[in-house]
């Protein structure tokens, strides 16, 4: 399970978002490792979906250690704590989404498994803004960049 957080950079979310970046980077690699086997993967990236995952009895802050972060910090549990049964999505409508598509049934009856599955309005448009942005830095530096091969002699 992944998160839009592998996409998104949040002040405070550093250690979360990089797990979920690594998750990003390790499906393809398990998709051909298994493959041979007929197993196939697919790393789910949902948006936000109303639970109670923001519910003050399931954050934990730790103690500020360093007094400059103290404002940053603040900014970020407030953050937190006003997600708490605002997100948009419905975890039911998530969930029969996920279903169909790893059956292979309903909507997702003519398609094949991808190696990744964005979840939600919220997830499609935060991956396509962060690939939009990756595309526009590749187009922006490529005839710089790319002229770094070894010149044979």
């Amino acid at each position: 399970m992944s998160s839009i957080g592998a996409y998104t950079g949040a002040v405070g979310a550093g250690t979360y978002s990089a797990t979920k970046g690594a998750l990003e980077s390790m499906v393809d690699c398990l998709r051909e490792e298994i493959s041979s086997f007929g197993i196939q993967c697919c790393l789910i990236t949902p948006g936000y979906y109303r639970t109670d995952i923001f519910a003050p009895a399931n954050i934990k802050f730790g103690p500020l250690s360093i007094p400059d972060y103290a404002e940053s910090n603040k900014r970020y549990q407030e953050g937190v704590n006003a997600l708490h049964h605002t997100q948009p999505g419905d975890p039911r409508k998530a969930t029969d989404r996920i279903v169909d598509m790893v059956r292979l049934e309903g909507k997702a009856a003519d398609k094949i498994i991808p190696p990744r599955f964005p979840v939600g309005a919220d997830a499609i448009e935060k991956i396509r803004d962060n690939c939009e942005k990756k595309m526009k830095i590749c187009d922006e530096w490529e005839a710089f960049s790319s002229d770094t091969m070894r010149s044979e002699q």
